[in-house]
């Protein structure tokens, strides 16, 4: 018995809940596929809601008012459990990544763990001309470094 027909027999013996019929697992069916996991490749980080900017498209709904962020703490047990992993991306998302006191913080973890990961920023490049942050375009790796370095509309990579 597969996790979704499990999910789907629990689901049914409960009497409180009405029947759940799982259509996407009977198209799988119909279609002779299935479902597999393979190696994890990138572990995405929110790292909070706060952002420079406050646009009506957002899906987390952040905004500079918002002070839902992670702390050092959570970063710092994030970090430890991927440094047991061997993923190789990390993908940094939120509302604005760099606006976290402990942004810096948290790519220079990311960055001191062997094997390199490749960090991607999913930075707005408005930031960059916000006061307090001039001096981040230069936080971002050169030639020396072993991560890739592009420079996207929507996602900066490092």
């Amino acid at each position: 018995m597969n996790a979704c027909d499990f999910t789907t027999k629990i689901l049914r013996s409960t009497s409180s809940f009405p029947p759940v019929t799982n259509h996407f697992a009977d198209r799988l069916a119909a279609e002779g596929l299935a479902l597999r996991h393979r190696k994890t490749e990138t572990l995405q980080i929110n790292v909070g809601k706060l952002c420079n900017l406050t646009c009506m498209h957002c899906h987390v709904s952040a905004g500079p008012k918002r002070t839902e962020i992670r702390t050092r703490e959570t970063i710092d047990r994030v970090i430890d459990w991927l440094a047991k992993t061997d993923i190789p991306i990390v993908d940094l998302t939120g509302g604005s990544p760099e606006m976290i006191p402990d942004f810096r913080y948290l790519v220079e973890r990311v960055r001191a763990l062997q094997p390199p990961r490749r960090i991607i920023d999913r930075c707005n490049l408005t930031i960059f001309t916000q006061r307090g942050y001039e001096t981040l375009a230069d936080f971002w790796p050169r030639k020396k470094s072993k991560s890739s370095h592009q420079c996207r509309s929507t996602r900066r990579r490092m």
